[in-house]
């Protein structure tokens, strides 16, 4: 069971996800360049952190190294364990590399989640018993995948993984109950998703060997003779996906197309039946052979009005964010987060 819950990414108005879910694994494995950083004493002199120094406060709530650590070591375990730990030293640009980049995305996490907890407050929402216990047990489970050793060094309590996952639940509740008033009624016309099969016979653009092609007037009279030769030989195929494959410029053979996805093709897709082929179709590619392999895709329909919902919620939820983040001050100690690393 994931010990943190996701919450949606439209909470994290800085575009990052907000805390990635916590893998089995824990995240005491790669922590092989942090030892230094938890130092018990607290030497103002050098500017080493100490576990209950304040890194950060937004608003009236303080936020510790020791609850910074709980997300960077999250962030660590996550990239390290599939790129591995040199990641960290990458050059994103002239002054930033990817640690300095992931900092950021860490100040910016915890900023939205304090703001969201202290507006909390102002509209009386509050965790509830059944809530709070489940935050507890996951506070259990968390600390299992930690070694004692990783929890002493790190400074990491059952009070600091509580205060973490109960920002988190908070934040999402706040969400939900924020974004009550967005209309969830999506018809089927709006949201229907037409699953198809398309061969292209490509005269600008990239091709699946990944040859750059940008035909002249000439050469496109040849490719249309192409495309239309191809469309009466798919007419007496019993498999157009195979056809499609051996024959199609494209890698890309199957897809599923809604309103706005495609101008080009779209009319020409929603107007097609179940297993008919269109007609060569131009496009600012090339030319294209449609086939209609579901015209209503129920499934992929209902994914859809689900994405319709969020984006609604997204942007009534941004909107009042960010005027809500007006109210809170954010101060950051970058002494103190210089000195910490990956």
């Amino acid at each position: 069971m994931n010990q943190f819950r996701r919450i949606r990414k439209m909470i994290c108005i800085s575009g990052v996800s907000c805390l990635v879910a916590l893998s089995a694994a824990g995240c005491s494995k790669n922590n092989t360049n942090s030892e230094s950083q938890a130092k018990a004493e607290d030497d103002k002199s050098t500017g080493s952190v100490s576990f209950d120094d304040q890194m950060m406060k937004v608003g009236d709530k303080s936020v510790s190294y020791r609850e910074v650590m709980i997300y960077m070591l999250q962030l660590k375990n996550n990239y390290e364990s599939g790129i591995g730990s040199e990641i960290w030293n990458f050059q994103v640009d002239k002054n930033n590399t990817f640690s300095d980049v992931a900092k950021d995305e860490i100040v910016s996490q915890i900023t939205e989640l304090k703001v969201i907890a202290q507006q909390a407050e102002k509209l009386n929402i509050k965790l509830n018993k059944d809530e709070i216990d489940e935050i507890n047990g996951n506070v259990v489970n968390y600390l299992k995948n930690v070694t004692k050793e990783d929890q002493k060094k790190y400074g990491i309590t059952e009070d600091v993984v509580y205060q973490v996952l109960s920002d988190n639940y908070l934040a999402e509740k706040v969400f939900s109950i924020s974004t009550n008033e967005v209309d969830t009624n999506i018809s089927d016309d709006e949201a229907k998703q037409v699953k198809l099969q398309q061969l292209y016979v490509i005269t600008n653009g990239q091709d699946k060997n990944g040859t750059t092609i940008s035909m002249n007037e000439k050469d496109k009279k040849a490719a249309l003779k192409r495309a239309k030769d191809l469309l009466k030989k798919a007419k007496k195929t019993d498999d157009f996906l195979s056809f499609a494959k051996s024959n199609s410029d494209i890698a890309e053979i199957e897809l599923e197309l809604g309103k706005g996805d495609n101008k080009e093709i779209e009319s020409q897709a929603f107007a097609l039946k179940k297993g008919k082929l269109s007609d060569v179709i131009e496009t600012s590619q090339g030319y294209v052979i449609l086939y209609c392999v579901n015209p209503f895709d129920e499934d992929a329909t209902a994914s859809k009005k689900e994405e319709i919902i969020a984006s609604r919620q997204n942007e009534v939820f941004r909107a009042k964010y960010k005027n809500w983040s007006k109210e809170y001050k954010v101060d950051v100690n970058s002494v103190k987060w210089n000195k910490i690393q990956f």
